[in-house]
């Protein structure tokens, strides 16, 4: 069977599209958020039983699924020791837990990918979700919809996609395709201003023009740059926070204030990212508190005010990379960062062998290259991964195309047709295994 026809593939299209008709918000059934998110976990963790069961392997190269497994599986149990010994009832695993569906990839040894009918089918699934992320700004906007809605603000988390869906089409030349979803963007910034938006959108934007280019090269240096600023930006700000933060406030207001005519909150995260860093130093170095789940710090001191508003004076930190020094120290967060280089790195090697020969596994592997930086864009300035539902159509996008650089890495690969694809709807290679 080919990959789109394949059930771990079924399940990340359909919970993409549930997570933005989002039915917990239209109807108030916030109640049941933790129940989806277990029965979301355990039909992950069936499905990686399922082809561990099935094919009986696991590929030991794809280093970066099985240190995403790593988090998940030593995050949750950190989680039920402590629920266990001491009623502890805070987790890290959250943060990993769609990670699940990259993980995956490992355990799936060979797999035919039709990259025209993904592309296809990725191109409908950014259109639905721009098109219901467009209405929801749309009505937000309104007085009506912010007195009625559930959530009155648009969660701009889910902004990513559109943004992906623009840099999609961008690649693909369809320029009507690429006007909506810049309609999209443009609505989702004026319903709910935000900085990360437009940082994600200055970044990936020249990125998707240097690789519709095909200049390799400088997108891969561009993308390890970012992932090198993020990386070590919470070293920096530790060594020289009085300087950095000037200029973090700086150009917060000139964007968030000046620009979009928001209220910049620049001084309460950076209030939030000292205490982190004061934490992190405190615990432990090496390990960090030891997954244990606890993504807050406490800010009472320095805003008494926010003890009214916030009875514990609690803040959760506001970066997936500070987030993760936090819970597991330079150790884990060393495997962080290998993970997230892991995935830019293996794609560009793919990259050079697909514009040779496949130009439609071309623009997959460059969407998942964008899809990777925008997440590091998202996750140096919010707690992105903390929203497994956020979270998941990124990590869809790293298993679909870990499978396929895979493929074209292996070393059967020839110039002239890479092995396992199959870029159009025909016949299948029965001698190929099917997922």
């Amino acid at each position: 069977m080919l990959l789109s026809r394949s059930a771990i593939y079924t399940f990340s299209v359909a919970f993409t599209a549930l997570v933005f008709t989002d039915p917990i918000s239209f109807f108030g059934w916030s109640e049941y958020s933790s129940i989806i998110k277990y029965c979301y976990t355990a039909v992950a963790v069936a499905l990686i039983i399922m082809y561990a069961v099935k094919y009986n392997s696991v590929n030991v190269r794809m280093v970066a699924p099985l240190i995403a497994l790593s988090f998940f599986v030593m995050s949750t149990g950190v989680f039920l020791f402590n629920l266990i010994n001491y009623g502890y009832r805070l987790s890290y695993a959250s943060a990993f837990t769609s990670a699940l569906l990259f993980a995956a990839a490992a355990f799936i040894p060979y797999v035919v990918i039709d990259v025209d009918r993904i592309l296809k089918y990725l191109r409908i699934l950014f259109m639905f979700c721009a098109g219901l992320y467009l209405a929801e700004a749309l009505f937000k906007l309104t007085s009506f919809g912010r007195a009625h809605a559930f959530a009155p603000d648009v969660e701009f988390g889910r902004s990513i996609v559109p943004l992906i869906g623009l840099c999609t089409a961008i690649l693909q030349r369809q320029r009507l395709l690429a006007c909506l979803f810049l309609v999209t963007m443009v609505v989702a910034v004026v319903a709910r201003p935000t900085s990360t938006f437009i940082l994600a959108a200055i970044i990936c934007l020249p990125l998707t023009l240097a690789l519709r280019s095909q200049a390799i090269g400088i997108s891969r240096f561009f993308s390890n740059t970012v992932l090198a600023v993020a990386a070590f930006s919470p070293f920096a700000l530790y060594f020289f926070f009085d300087r950095i933060s000037e200029l973090i406030q700086l150009a917060e207001s000139s964007v968030k204030s000046d620009v979009l005519g928001a209220h910049s909150n620049a001084d309460f995260r950076l209030i939030i990212i000292n205490q982190a860093l004061r934490q992190w130093v405190d615990q432990s170095i090496l390990i960090g508190s030891g997954l244990d789940g606890n993504t807050t710090v406490f800010i009472g001191r320095e805003m008494p005010n926010w003890i009214d508003a916030h009875t514990m004076g609690l803040a959760t930190i506001h970066s997936d990379f500070l987030i993760n020094l936090t819970q597991s120290g330079l150790i884990g967060y060393a495997f962080f960062i290998t993970l997230l280089y892991l995935v830019l790195n293996s794609r560009f090697r793919a990259l050079r062998v697909a514009a040779a020969c496949n130009r439609p596994l071309f623009t997959l592997i460059s969407v998942s290259i964008i899809a990777a930086v925008a997440l590091i864009t998202y996750c140096s300035v919010n707690p992105f991964l903390q929203y497994y539902y956020v979270a998941h159509p990124i990590w869809m996008l790293f298993f679909i195309s870990e499978l396929a650089v895979a493929a074209a890495l292996s070393p059967s690969t020839n110039r002239d047709t890479p092995p396992n694809f199959h870029p159009t709807a025909g016949a299948v290679d029965p001698v190929q295994s099917a997922v």
